[in-house]
């Protein structure tokens, strides 16, 4: 936070920083520094309300306030259902999607610095994984509907997905549901 307070005659000012508190049911956090650094927050997204107190030698005082937008600190979308190009060259490009369409099954994440996606059958058997860091990311990269283990066209079905996903600050996350494969 960066304070630009000033008064006319540029005498001292002291200051109060309010911030929410950090437990549910705290009383809000003062702090009373004139740059507040690495202020932590309870929520890991939302409009948070931050609150500066300026206080002149005399006693006047003014405030102000702004709002802190928390975006979260990692971001993953992940289709439901995907359409590949088959072995014999039918299907995923050679469908007239109206709007595209998706040819393998792709995860799309940001701020992140490791990700593990795997896909099951419904036999629990693992038909794709990929781990990379955010280095070594690339968003073109997806389950192309072949199974890894044989190259062979995996049938038309519901297949099980887990992505496992760790953000740049070590918190672990974890996403997991369900992929349509259709031929």
């Amino acid at each position: 936070f960066y304070n630009e307070s000033t008064i006319g005659d540029n005498s001292p000012l002291s200051y109060i920083w309010t911030f929410p508190p950090l437990k549910p049911g705290n009383p809000d956090r003062k702090d009373y520094t004139t740059d507040p650094k690495q202020v932590t927050f309870l929520a890991d997204t939302g409009l948070i309300t931050v609150k500066l107190t300026a206080i002149s030698e005399h006693g006047c005082y003014d405030s102000t306030f702004n709002y802190v937008r928390i975006e979260p600190d990692i971001t993953v979308f992940i289709p439901n259902v995907f359409y590949p190009v088959n072995a014999d060259g039918s299907g995923g490009s050679n469908v007239d999607f109206p709007y595209g369409g998706n040819k393998t099954f792709k995860v799309s994440a940001t701020g992140f610095e490791t990700i593990e996606i795997f896909v099951f059958n419904r036999w629990g058997q693992m038909v794709y994984k990929t781990a990379m860091t955010s280095k070594t990311w690339d968003q073109n990269e997806g389950w192309n509907g072949k199974d890894f283990n044989t190259g062979k066209d995996c049938q038309q079905d519901s297949y099980i997905y887990q992505v496992n996903a760790t953000s740049f600050n070590g918190k672990k996350y974890t996403y997991s549901g369900s992929i349509t494969l259709l031929r």
